[in-house]
């Protein structure tokens, strides 16, 4: 009963977000989109917002498993220049290849 109370709370919350981002109020909707643990859609919105802050924020909570956000996000980190950022993810996810080619 309560992981299904939990869940109908991230339900709640994507919905929210979605209001939000409906809204015009982006970066409300990405930080109930990483309260709800739906962090593949933050890192989209964030990516695509410019916002580094979030972006550092959401890179802490990702798994490792979470490849494709994580590679979204090192991109990001490149063209802002934040190459250790970037190199910190790539050596989490073991993708020397990117790393040697971010240099």
């Amino acid at each position: 009963m309560a992981s299904a109370s939990g869940e109908t709370q991230r339900m709640l919350m994507r919905k929210r977000a979605d209001w939000a981002k409906n809204s015009n109020q982006p970066k409300v909707a990405a930080e109930m989109l990483i309260s709800s643990g739906d962090l593949d859609k933050a890192v989209q919105l964030i990516t695509e917002n410019d916002w580094m802050d979030l972006a550092i924020n959401v890179m802490r909570k990702l798994e490792r498993s979470d490849v494709d956000s994580l590679r979204r996000l090192a991109s990001y980190f490149i063209r802002k220049s934040e190459f250790n950022l970037a190199a910190r993810i790539y050596g989490n996810i073991n993708d020397i290849k990117a790393m040697a080619q971010m240099h």
